[in-house]
C-alpha cells in the first residue's frame, strides 16, 4: 500500500513536536504497517486553524489524481485545527479513496468507536487552538480601543504615526482616495475609473494597479470617514482573502483616526453600492450547504445535492430560494434552511444530554484504555529486553575484569550499545503516546462550546463532527448520529413541508 505522509509545524509555538519527530513517528507507523512511503509534504510556519498551506493543498490535488492510499500525520491537530476545514478535506480524500492514519493517536477512523474519538479530538484542538487565539486577540483588542495601529499595511491614504503608532493623512495618497470616492459617487463605472487611474499613474498602497476587487474594498472602508475599525477580517499570512468575523468581534470607534472622505460623498457610494448589489442579487452568489455530502434520496438511494434560483421580486429585485435536492429521481426537493434548522436542533440537543456525553466519555475512555493497553505491553517488552542487555552486558564485563578481552566481546559490546539506544528512543515515543483519561467536565467543556456555535462554517463543523447520514423521504427525514457508545437514530413524520421538483427556476 503506498502511503504520503505530511507534517506540520507554526514557527510561534515552540511546544510542538518538531518536522523531523513527526517525520520519525510517522515513518515507524509506515514500517509497522508495511507502508510504501513515497513522499513527504512539509509545512513550516503555518498555522493549522485554515488550510492554507502550499504543502497541504498540494497534498489533496495529488490525492485526486491517486497514486496513494493513506495519508499520515503525527496526530490530529497536525491535520487541522479548524472543525469545517478537517472534514471537508476528510471528504475529499475519502473520495478519492484515500484513507488518515495517525501515527501517535493510534485509532481506527473506520469504526464507530474510532470515528467519536476522531471527532472529540478535532473538537479538542480546535476548542484549545480558539483559547489561545483569544488570549491573543486581548492585547490587541486593548491596542484597538485605543485606536491605536494593529499591524500590516495601513490602507491607501494613511501612514502610521511612529511615535504614537496612531493613523496620520498621508496627502499625496489622499488625493487618490478622494479622487476614486468622487468618481464613483457621481456615477463613474468600475472600468472608466480603473482606465483613469491608469492615465494619470495611481496605484494601490501596495503598487499594483487599480482592480474591481481593490475599488470594491476602498469604497467599503470606514476608516475614510474617521470610523477606526478593527477585526472586520482575519489577517494573517496565510489567511484567505477578506475571511469576515461575527459583528460581535469588531471594534468600530468613529471619529477615532482622521477623515479624508466626507459624510455626504460616502454615502452616495454607499447609496451606489447598495443599488447596485439589489438589482443584482451579489449578495447570494454563494451559498454554503451545510449538510454537503451527508444527504442521501430516500426514495433511490443516491446522493443529494444543493440546488438553488432567484426569482424576481417586485421590487426588480431577486430573492434566492435554495433547496436539498436528489437529481437522480423525481423526489420532492426540501427547503434549505428547514432542514438544516432541524439538524442542527437534533445535534444539539443530543451533545446536551447528560447521559450522553456520560457515554461519549465512557466510549472515548475505552479507546484511549485499549490504546495505553498496547503501549503498556510494548513498554514492558522493552523494558524486558533492555534488562537481558543490561545483564548480558555485566558478564561481557565480568570476562574483560578477567582479562578475556577480545574483538568479540568489544562487537558484543558495540550491538548491544546500539540495540539500547533504538530501544530507549522507542521507550521514549511511547511514553508520549500515552494519553490520560477524559474527565466528564472537560468533554462537556468541549461540546458547550458547540452550543455556541452561530456561523455557517462552525454550524457545518459540528454536523460533520456528529452526523453520519440525513436520509430524505418523501414525507419524512431520518438522521443517524454518532454520539455516544451506541449510534443515535432519528426519525421524523413528516417533518418538513417540501416544494415539488417542478419549481421553475430563474
Amino acid at each position: 500500500m503506498n502511503a504520503v505522509i505530511y507534517a506540520r509545524y507554526s514557527s510561534d509555538n515552540q511546544r510542538e513536536e518538531s518536522i523531523d519527530a513527526q517525520l520519525r513517528f510517522c515513518h515507524r507507523h509506515c514500517d509497522e504497517k508495511g507502508y510504501n512511503v513515497i513522499h513527504e509534504y512539509i509545512d513550516e510556519a503555518f498555522s493549522a486553524t485554515n488550510d492554507n498551506r502550499p504543502a497541504y493543498q498540494q497534498m489533496l490535488k495529488d490525492a485526486a489524481k491517486g497514486g496513494f492510499d493513506v495519508v499520515v500525520f503525527h496526530k490530529v491537530n497536525r491535520n487541522a485545527r479548524n472543525e469545517y476545514d478537517y472534514y471537508m478535506n476528510k471528504m475529499k480524500l475519502m473520495r478519492a479513496g484515500v484513507s488518515i492514519e495517525y501515527a501517535g493517536q493510534a485509532f481506527d477512523t473506520q469504526t464507530p468507536e474510532g470515528q467519536l474519538m476522531e471527532n472529540q479530538l478535532v473538537g479538542m484542538a480546535a476548542y484549545f487552538s480558539r483559547n489561545l487565539a483569544k488570549e491573543v486577540k486581548k492585547g490587541q483588542n486593548e491596542n484597538a480601543l485605543k485606536c491605536v495601529h494593529n499591524g500590516g499595511i495601513p490602507p491607501l491614504g494613511y501612514d502610521v504615526d511612529p511615535v504614537t503608532h496612531k493613523y496620520i493623512i498621508n496627502e499625496k495618497e489622499a488625493v487618490i482616495v478622494r479622487y476614486l470616492f468622487s468618481a464613483y459617487a457621481t456615477g463613474t463605472k468600475y472600468p472608466d475609473i480603473i482606465a483613469e487611474c491608469e492615465r494619470r499613474g495611481y496605484r494601490t498602497k501596495r503598487g499594483n494597479k487599480f482592480g474591481n476587487n481593490s475599488l470594491h474594498d476602498l469604497f467599503r472602508n470606514k476608516k475614510y470617514i474617521g470610523t477606526y475599525t478593527y477585526g472586520k477580517t482575519r489577517g494573517g499570512h496565510n489567511m484567505p482573502r477578506n475571511s469576515h468575523v461575527e459583528a460581535d468581534d469588531m471594534v468600530e470607534i468613529p471619529n477615532g483616526m482622521p477623515a479624508i472622505i466626507d459624510m455626504e460623498t460616502w454615502q452616495a457610494t454607499q447609496d451606489r453600492i447598495y443599488q447596485r448589489i439589489k438589482k443584482n442579487g451579489a449578495f447570494h452568489s454563494d451559498v454554503n450547504y451545510l449538510l454537503s455530502g451527508l444527504v442521501v434520496c430516500g426514495k433511490c438511494g443516491k446522493s443529494v445535492t444543493g440546488t438553488f434560483y432567484r426569482r424576481a421580486q417586485k421590487d426588480g429585485s431577486k430573492r434566492l430560494h435554495a433547496y436539498y435536492r436528489c437529481e437522480h429521481c423525481n423526489a420532492k426537493q426540501i427547503p434549505k434552511d428547514k432542514l438544516e434548522e432541524y439538524v442542527i436542533k437534533a445535534v444539539k440537543a443530543n451533545i446536551r444530554n447528560k447521559r450522553k456525553v456520560e457515554q461519549i466519555v465512557t466510549s472515548i475512555n475505552s479507546e484511549l484504555k485499549r490504546q495505553n493497553k498496547s503501549i503498556a505491553v510494548e513498554v514492558h517488552n522493552i523494558d524486558s529486553e533492555l534488562k537481558s542487555i543490561d545483564k548480558a552486558n555485566d558478564n561481557l564485563l565480568g570476562f574483560i575484569e578477567q582479562g578475556q578481552v577480545s574483538e568479540i566481546i568489544a562487537t558484543r559490546l558495540k550491538k548491544n550499545a546500539e540495540r539500547s539506544a533504538i530501544l530507549r528512543a522507542r521507550l521514549t515515543e511511547l511514553k508520549k503516546q500515552e494519553q490520560n483519561a477524559l474527565d466528564v467536565d472537560s468533554v462537556r467543556e468541549v461540546l458547550q462550546a458547540w452550543q455556541a456555535v452561530k456561523d455557517e462554517k462552525g454550524l457545518s463543523a459540528m454536523i460533520h463532527s456528529f452526523v453520519s447520514r440525513v436520509v430524505l423521504y418523501e414525507d419524512k427525514v431520518d438522521i443517524d448520529m454518532f454520539i455516544g457508545m451506541d449510534g443515535v437514530h432519528y426519525h421524523t413524520d413528516r417533518l418538513l413541508s417540501s416544494t415539488p421538483i417542478s419549481s421553475k427556476k430563474a
